[in-house]
C-alpha cells in the first residue's frame, strides 16, 4: 500500500469516525445504541471512544478495499474529500 493510499484511508477513517460519533444525521441510531449499552461501562466507553471506533472503521474500510476495490475507492474519496473540507473550513 503506497503513502497516498494510506493517507486517503486515514482521512476516510477520520471522517467516517466523526460521522458515526458526532454528526446529527446519525444521532438517532447513536442514541439507540447508547440506550442498549447504558448498563455496561465497558461497552459505554467503547461507543464514546473515538480511538476505539476508528479501529473498527479503518478495519472495515480495509476489508471493503479487498472485497470491492472500486466501491472502496469511491467511498474513501468521498469521505476523504469531506474530511479535508471540514479540516480546512474553520466555520464547520
Amino acid at each position: 500500500m503506497n503513502l497516498g493510499k494510506v493517507a486517503l484511508l486515514g482521512l476516510a477513517t477520520y471522517r467516517a469516525t466523526k460521522l458515526i460519533m458526532e454528526d446529527e444525521i446519525l444521532r438517532t441510531p447513536r442514541e439507540w445504541v447508547e440506550e442498549k449499552v447504558s448498563g455496561s461501562p465497558k461497552l459505554s466507553y467503547f461507543i464514546y471512544c473515538p480511538w476505539c471506533i476508528s479501529i473498527w472503521v479503518g478495519g472495515a474500510l480495509v476489508v471493503l478495499d479487498k472485497a470491492s476495490p472500486e466501491l472502496s475507492d469511491a467511498a474513501q474519496k468521498i469521505l476523504a474529500s469531506s474530511a479535508i473540507t471540514g479540516l480546512l473550513d474553520t466555520n464547520l
